[in-house]
């Protein structure tokens, strides 16, 4: 299994596995042409500069997708260099499920905030993903100011 860094060649790819992701969780009606044309383009403008997308390919498709989105605010005891990953839009294709694709996925997301100096990682887990974020090292943070943590450093 490998995982690698999409880039703009990827657009159309990524466009479509973001639309399952929406459909999965906030259902269909989430897939629009505006969602898809603005989708479009906020890619083209983000995508590796502060957005990496990181895919599990398998034959002619995706079987997961994770995305990394980069930022900085002012340093806080949980961000103290200010720079704070977000991991988003971590998807499997359903019948690729289990085998280890979204960890991989995530992973990649991970080495890349280290490479990029990221503080820390933080996501919006759902009831389905949550069970392997924590077996990836994120935990809920206690300060209720994230979702779930994961620290870098």
């Amino acid at each position: 299994m490998e995982c690698i860094e999409a880039g703009p060649a990827y657009l159309s790819d990524l466009i479509e596995i973001r639309m399952a992701f929406l459909r999965e969780n906030t259902g269909e009606a989430a897939d629009t042409q505006q969602l898809r044309t603005e989708l479009a383009q906020y890619l083209e403008i983000h995508l590796g500069y502060d957005l990496r997308a990181f895919i599990c390919p398998e034959g002619e498709s995706i079987a997961a997708a994770a995305f990394l989105l980069i930022g900085e605010r002012p340093p806080t005891p949980n961000v103290p260099n200010g720079r704070l990953g977000t991991v988003l839009n971590v998807y499997t294709r359903p019948e690729l499920r289990r085998q280890g694709y979204a960890a991989e996925a995530v992973g990649a997301a991970e080495v890349c905030a280290r490479q990029e100096g990221v503080s820390c990682l933080v996501l919006q887990a759902t009831a389905l993903g949550e069970p392997l974020y924590r077996t990836l090292g994120f935990s809920p943070d206690p300060s209720g100011d994230l979702p779930m943590i994961k620290r870098l450093e």
